[in-house]
């Protein structure tokens, strides 16, 4: 159970960094990091005493709400973005290349180092490949700090 629980995360992540990569609402995006830092919650927990993992929960969320407060004036939807690469199928489909990426990173990553299990470097791949996707499409600070934050998590 423990293991379907592990690969759930990482679906979570999968998901919520896709979308965070996606969307461009900043209300949503900010619910997408919050998903992100809870399934990285779950993944460290499994090697980390929890009390540890739950300050990468608490620290992830406090960053939400900092991020949050600063777009309070801020329109729902961001709009413009003066780079080319603006459009939602093509931010889809870097999303596609990135887990594709990661498919291939992941299993090389468990067998180099041998006591990460499958879960995590998946989790930590993912991330890391879809927030290095994120800053390379964007100079909003909003935006980047998201694309930072994500990247981070993918360290963690």
């Amino acid at each position: 159970m423990v293991i379907f629980l592990d690969w759930f995360s990482v679906l979570l992540l999968m998901g919520a960094a896709a979308g965070l990569l996606v969307l461009r609402n900043w209300r949503w995006s900010l619910i997408l990091l919050a998903a992100i830092y809870l399934g990285v919650f779950w993944l460290v927990s499994r090697h980390w005493p929890v009390g540890m993992a739950a300050v990468k929960l608490v620290t992830g969320w406090m960053a939400a709400a900092v991020l949050g407060i600063s777009q309070m004036n801020a329109p729902a939807e961001d709009t413009f973005e003066p780079a080319w690469p603006e459009g939602r199928a093509f931010r889809l489909l870097v999303a596609g290349l990135a887990v594709a990426v990661t498919a291939a990173i992941a299993p090389a990553v468990t067998g180099w180092l041998g006591v990460v299990p499958a879960p995590a470097a998946w989790g930590g791949a993912l991330l890391i490949s879809l927030g290095v996707a994120h800053l390379g499409m964007t100079a909003r600070p909003m935006r980047v700090a998201l694309g930072l934050l994500t990247l981070l998590a993918g360290f963690e």
